[in-house]
């Protein structure tokens, strides 16, 4: 019989490391201080509107409801982004990532676009399932603006992912 040589081992999927039971928590309330550091960046009206919203939701239950929304998100993103991060560890195998953080944080931005855009995906899959006349129209009026906040905060998305997943 001869000697097949294996190939690399896959690394870990992001949904394996982000979901795990000691570490999902965390990464929850880091993405929410990441969301409330993005949405309070001054940009007029519409920045300030989207900042007192996010507040008030902030607010209302203690936080408990982002924070269960974000843990019901949490899976769904790291599955959007895993395909930049196994691309990323492939680079670092073959020596052409360095592998630290900052160095993640550099190829996400790189790609801020098209991690903006895998991230909503996600909530407008949800707005196609959604019945509601008024939450559909506010979702479409801010879907357009959203993907420039979304792609403001890829490097900090990217440094939450390099806390917990880079090893």
């Amino acid at each position: 019989m001869d000697f097949v040589p294996s190939s690399p081992r896959p690394s870990p999927t992001l949904v394996d490391l982000l979901t795990q039971p000691r570490v999902e928590p965390l990464v929850v309330q880091d993405c929410l201080r990441v969301i409330e550091r993005e949405v309070a960046k001054p940009r007029g009206l519409l920045g300030l509107i989207t900042a007192q919203g996010f507040q008030a939701l902030r607010n209302f239950d203690q936080g408990q409801l982002l924070t269960k929304v974000m843990a019901g998100l949490l899976s769904e993103f790291a599955q959007a982004l895993d395909p930049y991060y196994q691309r990323y560890q492939i680079q670092r195998r073959e020596g052409k990532a360095w592998g630290s953080a900052a160095d993640f944080v550099a190829y996400m931005q790189r790609h801020d676009r098209a991690v903006a855009e895998a991230l909503l995906a996600i909530t407008d899959r949800r707005r196609q399932k959604s019945y509601n006349p008024l939450l559909n129209l506010t979702y479409d009026n801010l879907r357009k603006p959203a993907l420039g906040l979304v792609q403001d905060g890829v490097p900090a998305i990217a440094q939450v992912i390099a806390t917990y997943a880079l090893k």
